[in-house]
């Protein structure tokens, strides 16, 4: 959950994804229960680009995240090594030297009331300090949509993504329903791995291996969109290998057209990254055109700077995919070029 705050206007204003395609927001008065609204989308792709979208309106408005400050204090309080002892032994100190200095001043003028008139006048008072102007800060630099926190797992979470992704395996070429709620516990169960190298634990990567093999297999195929909600939460090179794997053994198969694409994506964007958010908004057909219109606009410029590199630019990209008779793709890749 998001929270932002204007304390000019006493307003909160806070939003979340709920279930991966609903967007959640509540607003009011500060100290209120507020008002809830929803809106329900086709993918989470599209939830996380209406709350990221939200959240920059918020923060134009003058809408702050709270605590920043009281944070940044504790972080130096305790860098000092004494905690709040320190802090109250210094404030004391410095109540004991204003008082010293108070006894100080009145023995002061005391002495100077007693003076004769014809002697010097009395230094005047010290100016007032006057506060710094405040200066906001710089913007911060554009950044590609989060995919994932980024922590450390421990052995249960390793374990509970071995046993959600065998799960879905055992599950491919049932109910679509039931596929995609078993799809659904896979993705959390990989978002709780927070980005780490799926190479460097067998156990999830066989896992991984397993399940993905079955969108290119002969029968019982785990659907591209329900593949895609998987490597969506897991760390770009294996994004990368398992296309791969699927251009490599990919014979007659339904998706084959998105795997090209994916494909050509990966081997054409020298940042995986990029790669992965952009092959992800060409192929997904869970994205709504506008949806698409949005999250490739936000893309854009992360993807012509990754091509750049290459001395290349975004239309001689999109101009070199083979979208092949898939007309979903075809409308994509002309929009994007447009």
């Amino acid at each position: 959950m998001r929270r932002l705050e204007n304390e000019d206007e006493e307003k909160f204003w806070e939003a979340w994804v709920k279930d991966d395609l609903i967007f959640c927001y509540r607003y009011g008065k500060i100290g209120s229960a507020g008002h809830l609204k929803l809106k329900k989308f086709k993918t989470r792709a599209e939830a996380e680009a209406e709350l990221e979208q939200k959240l920059a309106e918020k923060l134009k408005e003058g809408f702050e995240e709270p605590g920043a400050e009281e944070e940044e204090e504790e972080e130096e309080e305790a860098g000092e090594g004494e905690g709040e002892e320190a802090a109250d032994d210094a404030e004391d100190d410095a109540e004991d030297d204003a008082e010293d200095d108070a006894e100080d001043d009145a023995e002061d003028d005391a002495e100077d009331d007693a003076e004769d008139e014809d002697d010097e006048p009395a230094p005047p008072k010290r100016a007032r300090a006057i506060a710094p102007i405040a200066v906001d800060a710089p913007p911060a630099k554009p950044a590609l949509p989060t995919r994932f926190r980024a922590r450390t797992p421990s052995k249960h979470d390793l374990d509970a993504v071995v046993t959600a992704l065998d799960a879905l395996r055992a599950g491919v070429g049932g109910r679509s329903w039931k596929v995609a709620r078993l799809a659904r516990r896979a993705r959390h169960a990989l978002e709780a791995l927070g980005g780490a190298d799926i190479l460097q634990h067998e156990s999830v990567s066989t896992a991984l291996d397993a399940v993905t093999a079955t969108v290119i297999a002969p029968k019982k195929r785990l659907s591209l969109e329900d593949a895609l909600t998987l490597l969506w939460v897991v760390d770009a090179v294996t994004c990368a290998r398992t296309v791969a794997r699927w251009r490599a053994k990919m014979l007659d198969s339904p998706a084959s057209a998105a795997i090209g694409v994916l494909s050509s994506a990966f081997e054409m964007i020298p940042d995986p990254e990029v790669a992965l958010h952009v092959a992800t908004a060409l192929v997904n057909r869970r994205l709504s055109a506008e949806g698409f219109r949005h999250w490739f606009a936000r893309i854009r410029p992360f993807l012509a700077a990754a091509l750049a590199s290459k001395k290349t630019d975004v239309a001689a990209f999109l101009g070199a995919i083979k979208p092949g008779s898939d007309s979903v793709l075809s409308a994509r890749i002309a929009e994007a070029r447009s």
